[in-house]
């Protein structure tokens, strides 16, 4: 994890909005929003971060889980949490009606020349899910995208990115 001295280092080399960097020290200061669950394909799990100094929760064997090892294994990421606080994505519906949706993203990563939230998803959910809320998850240029997500954290100066399982290698055996 960063020092203060460094993580103000940091937020100066990208040029943070003040609003951005009580942005990211709120989510660097709290504890996950909400504590995993189990569901019928989920199982509830903890990892031990050493990158993080902390236990890190997931719900997702097959696409949390993997995440989480490749952020704690990748020499670009400074930081990650998980569970961050739940954002608003603004969206037209289906029917044409503007919808608000409350998500908590799985997690919210620190890089080096970047920082934002990361939602994992199950490849064989997303045309699904895209077939239901076609202006949330779209398929661009072979890779998934949440463009209200992309498009409330570019207000911040900030990432949104889907993964799919299918993008997301698998845990080492």
């Amino acid at each position: 994890m960063l020092t203060d001295q460094e993580f103000n280092a940091w937020c100066k080399e990208l040029d943070l909005p003040s609003a951005t960097i009580e942005l990211i020290q709120k989510i660097r200061g709290s504890s996950p929003s909400r504590r995993v669950g189990g569901g019928r394909e989920n199982v509830p799990v903890s990892y031990p971060s050493s990158k993080m100094g902390l236990t890190v929760q997931f719900e997702s064997h097959t696409v949390e889980l993997p995440l989480a090892y490749q952020l704690e294994n990748d020499n670009d990421v400074l930081e990650y949490y998980c569970q961050p606080a739940p954002i608003e994505l603004e969206y037209d519906g289906p029917s044409g009606r503007h919808v608000v949706a409350r998500v908590t993203p799985d997690y919210f990563a620190l890089r080096r020349k970047s920082a934002g939230w990361i939602e994992g998803k199950q490849a064989n959910q997303l045309p699904v899910l895209a077939a239901k809320f076609p202006n949330r998850y779209r398929l661009v240029e072979n890779r998934w995208e949440c463009l209200p997500g992309k498009a409330y954290a570019t207000r911040f100066h900030l990432c949104y990115d889907l993964h799919s399982s299918a993008d997301i290698s698998a845990l080492p055996r």
